[in-house]
């Protein structure tokens, strides 16, 4: 390789802008795969089965989006006519309509017919402050 080359890469200013245009990177790809999964949640809200959830484990975790946080969520999902099965679901509550994610609560869900481990939740099935 040439020298002057070898010499350009290593200069910091080289290394740190090829730093920062990978964390951009990162950062945007991150932003386009929230934006995608909220408009498939969007569509399966309003095409997916009816079904109910109950709250099993709720477990806060680090991440957040606009100031909304995420929660890792064990669910038992009941869709009529067929008994609880298990899902795991990380999400926002930021438009469930509920005060607060505590375990037992009740929520009113979408799931995806082709995969009964996606769901989508709606809200709760009775309002929060009840």
């Amino acid at each position: 390789m040439d020298e002057g080359l070898l010499q350009f890469l290593r200069n910091d200013y080289v290394v740190i802008g090829g730093v920062a245009v990978v964390a951009l990177l990162a950062y945007f790809g991150f932003i386009h795969f929230l934006v995608h999964a909220e408009a498939k949640n969007a569509h399966l809200r309003h095409t997916g089965l009816a079904a109910e959830a109950t709250i099993v484990t709720v477990t806060h975790t680090a991440l957040s989006y606009e100031g909304s946080s995420f929660y890792l969520l064990e669910l038992d999902v009941k869709i009529p006519f067929n008994g609880p099965y298990p899902v795991r679901l990380l999400s926002r509550t930021h438009d469930w309509n509920i005060g607060y994610v505590k375990r037992g609560l009740q929520l009113e869900v979408r799931v995806d017919p082709d995969d009964p481990q996606r769901i989508a939740v709606v809200g709760p099935l009775k309002s929060w402050n009840e």
